[in-house]
């Protein structure tokens, strides 16, 4: 994300999931966030996000634009986020058992 200094930044969305649901921006365990720039291989399944901190809520939810779930919240980096912060979230990985 980029912005100016005066704004105030945040990530907002909500998409169906493989599952039949709905995933939202929240301040889960699950949406880890990183100030500044992303680093190489951070939208992979397998990346170790264990050191970025837990998204941090910036106290508004919701949104006036239709596609986008009204319980969805808007999340950050920080509390005062730099111009630029990525966002990921963390699913449960379902593999199939080894054969052996």
């Amino acid at each position: 994300m980029n912005g100016n200094k005066s704004s105030k930044m945040g990530l907002l969305a909500s998409l169906d999931d493989d599952n039949g649901g709905v995933l939202m921006t929240s301040d889960s365990e699950n949406w880890r966030c990183l100030a500044g720039e992303p680093v190489d291989g951070w939208t992979t399944e397998e990346f170790d996000d264990s050191q970025w901190q837990k998204a941090i809520p910036n106290g508004m939810t919701g949104t006036k634009q239709t596609t986008i779930s009204t319980d969805a919240v808007w999340i950050t980096a920080a509390t005062e986020p730099k111009s630029k912060f990525c966002c990921r979230y963390k699913r449960a990985l379902t593999r199939e058992p080894a054969l052996g």
